[in-house]
């Protein structure tokens, strides 16, 4: 099962995708994916899911960030596997530089996550 945030007639919305694809049916219960997250259940979802008359095509929306805006920090995964350590720059200090027995994590503060789509190129 998907769910989405979308902007459909101006308005930011959650909802669920259809079994095809080509639909997404509002879950206008929840006020966003945080609520959705925290106050339904798989059931309720499927539920909506079968509410193919209050369908919107997915032609018409526009599919954003899952959590536009997270109330938390996001929790990355680094140096997930063994040749990611031999991937890093040679400015490290090799003592620094060891096998894992355990990968690393760490969070990133994030007041707005960008929608799917999105580019960014750097220049270096």
């Amino acid at each position: 099962m998907k769910v989405v945030t979308f902007l459909y007639d101006e308005q930011i919305q959650v909802g669920v995708i259809s079994e095809d694809e080509k639909h997404v049916i509002p879950a206008n219960k929840f006020a966003n994916m945080e609520d959705l997250m925290e106050n339904s259940s798989f059931e309720e979802l499927m539920s909506i899911k079968r509410l193919a008359t209050a369908a919107v095509d997915l032609r018409d929306v526009k599919i954003l960030s899952p959590i536009p805006e997270p109330k938390h920090d996001i929790i990355c995964l680094g140096i997930n596997y063994k040749s990611h350590d031999k991937e890093l720059p040679h400015s490290f200090d090799k003592e620094k530089i060891k096998e894992r027995e355990v990968p690393v994590y760490f969070a990133k503060r994030v007041n707005r996550s960008v929608d799917p789509g999105w580019l960014c190129r750097w220049s270096f």
